[in-house]
């Protein structure tokens, strides 16, 4: 293991030490020899100037490395008046901030690969080969730390050091010197020495037994920061967790939820996004029998869900992500050309794309206990401007009303008070829509409008419910033909058998070539003969028939 050179002896000195299993060093280290400023002590005697650059510390700062993409929490990046703020205040005594989190990448390395050797044979060990891998290529660089603790206080540092921002404005001075509003570069020497003096503490890690260890301790010193739990969850060392966290610095993803309404566990700066994920991979992988638990925060199953062992496979996560990242990309379709000054009788909240996501998965996907079959969408388009239409034909006031409600609806209109205005927009007084619903209105659990932002398993099941027999609908009537098709399965084995059977009945005077040439397999395929499988092409003996390969397969979706 590399150690700091000091650490062994320091550790000897606690009889304790010996017995912990998380070996935690802390010391206050100056940035004269954080940075290795040796141009601040070239006039230093040599036996001095040697024994400061002989510190442990010397050059640390270049032996260390931040990995934003793991272990790290999102923040926003520090803004000027912001980091003005903190140099006034550290300089001027304030300077009890939390300290540098360093973790030994050689420990990091050593319990990785003990994790992996623990590993049973179906699980998929090429993601912990993936972190023992980027953890190898920092300690090849020379890093020997890894900082998960204090990357934007390090980052405002390090540009006050390389001269791209000034001191405060109303800086103190130091030796009769105004140094205010002014850079690194152009302060005296003597000024920088003085400054570069001052000490950050850092926290050095350099034993711990299990990747939760390592979990553990970066949530226990970010807990200043008042994480939530999902922000706690999403720092485990696992390919589920990290691919979910690149998802909330995706784009498109975040342009979505910037226009929808969200409720603070969905704040982008909470981590919205990974969480949102983190719950529908839950009903994902999971959807035979819980299509409509959406897990809370707190639930343990979220917690397990990412481990390292959890329950989750490789394949099965990418294929979510396309799926989710397909999702955003439909109603992006939709919001980016919506006009500015639109009246959308939609609320546009995240429960929004968790409806459309959910619906979608239940379409075009095996598994699900409210759908047998498996539909594929050949418009996306049509598919989007139908369930968007679909969504506000559900929240129309009319569709809010029982039997009687409705009767009375259409009265109104009929004497024209609800009425349709110049522009074509139905216009219902505010007073006449409160009476409806007062009188008319069906209970709250069968009220589309009151449930569809419900995270309850019943009011889950109602919406996703209440879309489907709307799909039913128009597949019957006629309005998704050319958007929405029934996805062909394979044909089974006892079919082809049939398929074979009957073509040998049917020949005319067959002789054993003929019959041979049916039976022989290689080059021949079971092909659709009227309704191509992809346009839901059926498997009964009347649409299949016996062809070459070839032919079969360069008709591609035409058969």
């Amino acid at each position: 293991m590399t150690k700091i050179k000091h650490m062994d002896a320091f550790v000897s000195k606690s009889p304790i030490q010996k017995y912990k299993e998380i070996i935690e060093i802390r010391t206050d280290v100056s940035f004269l020899e954080l940075y290795g400023m040796e141009y601040l002590i070239e006039n230093f005697d040599e036996e001095t100037k040697q024994k400061i650059m002989d510190s442990p510390y010397w050059n640390l700062k270049y032996i260390i490395t931040i990995d934003r993409k793991w272990l790290q929490r999102k923040l926003e990046e520090w803004k000027f008046d912001y980091t003005m703020k903190y140099l006034y205040d550290f300089f001027r005594g304030v300077d009890k901030v939390d300290d540098y989190i360093l973790i030994n990448i050689s420990k990091i390395i050593e319990v990785l690969e003990k994790e992996k050797s623990l590993l049973k044979e179906n699980q998929n060990k090429s993601t912990i080969d993936d972190f023992i891998s980027k953890m190898k290529e920092h300690f090849e660089r020379g890093k020997k730390y890894i900082m998960v603790n204090g990357q934007h206080r390090n980052n405002r540092w390090d540009a006050l050091f390389n001269g791209e921002i000034p001191l405060p404005n109303n800086f103190m001075k130091i030796e009769d010197y105004k140094i205010g509003g002014r850079k690194w570069w152009d302060l005296e020497d003597d000024v920088k020495l003085i400054l570069a003096s001052a000490t950050h503490g850092i926290t050095f890690v350099e034993d711990f037994k299990n990747m939760s260890d390592l979990t553990h301790i970066v949530n226990e010193h970010n807990s200043g920061n008042e994480w939530n739990e999902h922000q706690r969850r999403i720092r485990t060392s696992s390919y589920i967790a990290d691919e979910f966290k690149e998802l909330d610095e995706n784009e498109d993803i975040i342009k979505l939820f910037k226009t929808l309404k969200h409720e603070n566990k969905y704040q982008l700066r909470l981590e919205g996004i990974s969480f949102l994920a983190t719950q529908l991979y839950y009903i994902w992988r999971n959807r035979s029998n819980e299509l409509y638990n959406l897990p809370s925060m707190k639930n343990d199953s979220l917690e397990s869900l990412v481990q390292l062992d959890g329950n989750w496979v490789k394949s099965d996560v990418d294929n979510f992500i396309r799926f989710f990242k397909s999702a955003v990309y439909d109603l992006n379709m939709f919001f980016d050309n919506l006009p500015k000054r639109s009246r959308l009788p939609l609320r546009q909240k995240i429960s929004l794309l968790r409806n459309y996501f959910l619906f979608k998965m239940v379409l075009t996907t095996d598994n699900t206990k409210l759908n047998d079959k498996i539909y594929r969408v050949i418009d996306n388009n049509a598919f989007v401007s139908w369930w968007i239409q679909s969504e506000v034909g559900r929240l129309m006031l009319y569709n809010r009303l029982n039997p009687s409600g409705k009767k009375e609806y259409k009265s109104l209109e009929k004497h024209n008070k609800i009425k349709t205005d110049k522009d074509g927009n139905l216009t219902i007084p505010k007073d006449i829509s409160k009476d409806l619903i007062g009188k008319y209105g069906l209970p709250k659990e069968k009220d589309y409008s009151l449930q569809q932002h419900g995270t309850s398993k019943s009011a889950i099941e109602f919406v996703i419910g209440s879309q489907w027999i709307d799909f039913i609908d128009s597949l019957n009537n006629g309005s998704l033909d050319g958007v929405v098709t029934l996805k062909g399965l394979n044909v089974s084995s006892s079919i082809k058998d049939e398929v074979i059977a009957s073509s040998i009945v049917n020949l005319k005077k067959p002789t054993i070539n003929d019959i041979w040439d049916i039976v022989d397999t290689d080059g021949k395929d079971i092909g659709h003969d009227k309704v191509p499988k992809a346009d839901g092409g059926s498997h009964f003996i009347g649409n299949l028939k016996k062809e070459n390969s070839s032919n079969n397969r360069s008709k591609q979706n035409r058969h």
